[in-house]
């Protein structure tokens, strides 16, 4: 879901770019004018919606802590699965921060070297560390906006594991003898991103598709991929 969720808002420019946004808005005709923050990708519910998924806590997740790491959640499933779909439209400050700060690789020497300014030998700076459970989780320099432009080499590498992860299950699945209906996943990817009520609501159950094709696990309903 996030493959598709993110290159899709990649091919639209105006929804994460300064620039192109206030071109969109210049050109634009619309009455009332499109606000300037209603723009934001991550204002989307699709886009919420997808976080939700792809981070929330759940029974077994290991599945879960390559995305909680992009996205910067912790692996102790601060999102609760509960909350998927309860608030769908929640603002972005609030959406994007119900998790602690999740530190970068590059935030542990600064912090020991405070630590040492504050007369801290080094061990003892990285006992700290330790006990503090300041580990560097997060990937993306630019916490909570993974279109930044900073962080656009982090997000093809995020990508690339993504578009990976899916061939791998393309693999496993022709090994038990066994197609992946990716046209079946991802029309319902599509329409629990953007498709209209009335549509999302219909579900196509695997009873209804050929025996050949292998039948992924779902949590409430949903492919895991």
């Amino acid at each position: 879901m996030s493959y598709i969720c993110l290159n899709v808002s990649f091919l639209k420019p105006e929804t994460y770019d300064t620039i192109a946004r206030a071109a969109y808005l210049k050109e634009e005709h619309r009455n009332p004018p499109t606000k300037l923050e209603d723009l934001d990708y991550r204002k989307a519910e699709g886009y919420e919606r997808m976080l939700k998924r792809c981070t929330a806590r759940a029974a077994y997740g290991v599945h879960l802590y390559p995305h909680q790491e992009f996205f910067g959640v912790g692996p102790d499933g601060s999102v609760d699965q509960n909350w998927r779909d309860s608030i769908p439209t929640m603002p972005v400050p609030e959406t994007h921060n119900l998790h602690e700060y999740m530190p970068l690789r590059s935030d542990i020497p600064v912090v020991t070297w405070y630590l040492q300014q504050k007369g801290l030998p080094l061990e003892l700076g990285l006992d700290v560390l330790v006990h503090a459970k300041y580990i560097p989780r997060r990937r993306l320099p630019i916490a909570d906006d993974p279109l930044h432009p900073e962080n656009s080499e982090e997000l093809r590498k995020y990508l690339k594991y993504c578009w990976k992860l899916l061939v791998w299950c393309n693999v496993v699945a022709e090994g038990t003898g066994k197609k992946i209906n990716w046209v079946y996943e991802i029309t319902q990817c599509i329409l629990d991103l953007w498709g209209v009520h009335e549509l999302k609501r219909t579900t196509i159950h695997y009873y209804e598709i050929d025996r050949e094709y292998l039948q992924l696990p779902r949590v409430d309903g949903y492919s895991f991929i």
